[in-house]
């Protein structure tokens, strides 16, 4: 079977799925997600998938504004752990470039948070955002920083003025629960209380899923045994590259 041949039966199927069912596009790119092997999305995504389809596996990946975070397209989970791994990777291929620059710049703002150049530190932010694009993982950073420098009340200013520019509620969600962790009066015992106490509000079908999901984001090492990993993968696609990389990474070292 000569290699052009197959691409064009792969397209074909693809298309299927895509034009000639009554499936909503999300339903048809859950098929493609669950139902194509890795090789096969491959082909699909550098042959035959078209722009106005491209949010549906790469999610917003740059957003350039705090009020475009968390507003991303995503694909429910699959129940394979497997086939999420494959669906990131598809971003992770088209996208290498701006992952390594990402990875680059974050070393460099470790390593003056660690030495205690602050200033150097929010320029090494900036530069990201700038040259990538804004993350729920910046926000925490520099909360982190105003806590530092400027003590709770420019914590607490900065956390203000993110609320008034973003537009996702789990994405302010997010921001208010790193404004707490960075709280350099907080014991870390004291955060997971609270942390725990906030989310054991949360009700609905998929309340297990969301409650794993907060703690995977703003209190990572004070859960354990997560059963919702595909979940949470899935739902991070509505967040920028940067955060999709970092929740990747941490999933693979479960």
């Amino acid at each position: 079977m000569s290699e052009n041949w197959y691409n064009r039966f792969v397209i074909r199927r693809f298309n299927r799925e895509l034009f000639e069912s009554k499936k909503s596009p999300e339903s048809a790119f859950y098929a493609f997600k669950t139902n194509f092997d890795f090789n096969d999305q491959c082909i699909i995504v550098d042959n035959s998938l078209t722009k106005h389809y491209e949010k549906y596996v790469y999610g917003n990946p740059f957003p350039k504004s705090p009020k475009e975070l968390g507003t991303g397209q995503y694909i429910v989970e699959s129940p394979l752990i497997e086939d999420e791994i494959n669906w990131f990777f598809l971003s992770l291929r088209k996208y290498h470039e701006e992952i390594s620059l990402f990875v680059k710049l974050k070393l460099e703002f470790e390593n003056f948070f660690l030495l205690g150049k602050y200033e150097e530190a929010g320029k090494s932010l900036d530069e990201i955002e700038a040259k990538i694009s804004y993350s729920t993982w910046g926000f925490e950073c520099r909360l982190l920083l105003k806590e530092i420098t400027g003590g709770i009340d420019e914590n607490k200013i900065y956390l203000s003025k993110l609320n008034k520019e973003l537009g996702s509620n789990f994405v302010i969600a997010l921001v208010d629960f790193f404004s707490k962790k960075a709280e350099k009066d907080t014991p870390s015992n004291r955060y997971d209380i609270d942390v725990r106490n906030t989310l054991s509000k949360i009700q609905g079908l998929y309340r297990k899923e969301n409650i794993e999901y907060y703690h995977f984001k703003v209190n990572y090492f004070n859960h354990s045994n997560y059963s919702t990993l595909c979940s949470i993968n899935s739902v991070e696609q509505q967040n920028s590259l940067i955060d999709r990389f970092l929740v990747f990474v941490r999933i693979l070292q479960e």
